[in-house]
């Protein structure tokens, strides 16, 4: 079933109107007037509704009705060929929870014609849900097309398994205006594949944001191509990059990665986010931590996935993991951190919650990170402002003290 714009409570146009004509019954000089805006109110209702498309397969136990999502959507365009221009953003999802009612590869053909009508389209998101590449090349070509419209800025990608390497999916944005591209749980099967050469720097990407969420091996084959010459993408306009964390064996990738990523002059702000507590135990594994002094702009996210009914302990939790990162940090031109924790309840601190902040608190006010650091910014969700700086004072006391702090 596909959905137009869920987020927004405006009511179709077709609604509104059924109901004020119900209304008025035989009040024929109001329906007069009322018809003199009907046409802005279904212009205005079709702008919300087709803003963002969001297309994905019956959901078991429901039987598909024999009409393909995307073949929905194509119909309606087809119908009324201006809507097509009021889609910015497409979000294709295969299958469903289930992994069940898959769509994707037999909506080829259409798409292959709808993809050029979203002459708008800003923003793309793909979930294949764990679709192999072996079964899914023939949706390369409808990608290609897809990652060809000017106005495309934002593309995500998941799920998509056994690429060939690591060439081949970057290959996928030669020539495209993308600048912010988003991949999480994108399997390959090494950095170059033998199946096609590439010209080294031959894929133009002005990316100015990249966003992974890899598995280990992924992210140590990425290290391995990143600086290998026959690669085919030139990174050297990135500003942003963020990396997805889960495992322990993450880490010590991520540490690689951003070793090379420090050599990226343009490179000035870098994320990393802790998708499960796992990684925390990664100093006591004997694992390397990565180095963040490289980077004026640092951000450490704990994300919802991670926060349980205890959410302050794991806060403290990964508090303490943040402050062994900060302080094996030996050069410094950090200038901005912001940590975000999702849904805290601060209202008291143990002994021991209090040590894994303090600890975090020392590692941001002393040594190479407390010389360069300049303002810490806070995100601890909904909670009130009061009890927001309440904590702020009780688990952060000196950045407090010295009003480093900007919630």
């Amino acid at each position: 079933m596909h959905h137009y714009n869920q987020s927004r409570s405006i009511l179709p146009a077709e609604v509104i109107q059924d109901g004020i004509i119900a209304a008025l019954h035989d009040d024929h000089d109001a329906l007069k007037a009322c018809s003199l805006v009907s046409s802005s109110w279904t212009y205005t209702s079709q702008t919300h509704l087709f803003w963002r498309v969001r297309l994905q397969g019956t959901e078991w136990p429901k039987r598909p009705n024999g009409t393909l999502p995307v073949q929905r959507l194509a119909d309606r365009i087809r119908e009324t060929p201006y809507l097509a221009k009021m889609v910015r953003e497409l979000e294709l999802i295969e299958g469903d929870d289930f992994l069940t009612n898959r769509w994707l590869l037999e909506s080829v053909p259409v798409l292959t014609t709808l993809l050029p009508q979203l002459v708008n389209l800003h923003t793309a998101h793909i979930n294949a849900r764990s679709l192999s590449w072996s079964v899914a090349a023939s949706l390369e070509d409808s990608l290609r097309n897809l990652l060809q419209h000017t106005n495309l800025r934002h593309v995500s990608i998941s799920s998509l398994i056994g690429l060939p390497s690591i060439n081949r999916l970057f290959s996928l944005f030669g020539e495209t205006h993308i600048t912010r591209l988003e991949l999480d749980n994108i399997q390959t099967n090494g950095p170059v594949d033998g199946a096609r050469e590439y010209a080294p720097g031959s894929v133009k990407l002005p990316l100015e944001h990249i966003s992974l969420s890899l598995a280990a091996r992924d992210v140590l084959d990425l290290v391995e191509w990143l600086p290998d010459p026959l690669r085919v993408t030139d990174f050297s306009g990135l500003r942003r990059l963020r990396i997805g964390v889960v495992q322990p064996s993450e880490v010590r990738a991520a540490s690689r990665l951003l070793e090379i990523a420090a050599g990226y002059n343009t490179l000035q702000e870098v994320e990393i986010q802790l998708d499960d507590l796992a990684p925390t135990d990664s100093r006591q594994a004997g694992g390397i931590l990565p180095d963040v002094g490289h980077f004026r702009h640092v951000l450490l996210t704990l994300t919802p996935d991670c926060v349980h009914s205890q959410s302050w302990t794991s806060a403290s939790v990964v508090a303490r993991w943040w402050a062994d990162i900060l302080e094996q940090t030996k050069e410094s031109v950090m200038e901005k951190l912001t940590l975000t924790f999702p849904r805290p309840d601060p209202c008291s601190l143990s002994p021991t919650h209090k040590m894994h902040w303090h600890a975090l608190d020392k590692a941001l006010t002393q040594g190479a990170v407390g010389a360069s650091l300049k303002e810490v910014h806070t995100d601890f969700g909904t909670i009130h402002s009061d009890l927001r700086e309440a904590a702020l004072r009780d688990a952060l006391p000196t950045l407090h003290k010295r009003g480093l702090i900007a919630c």
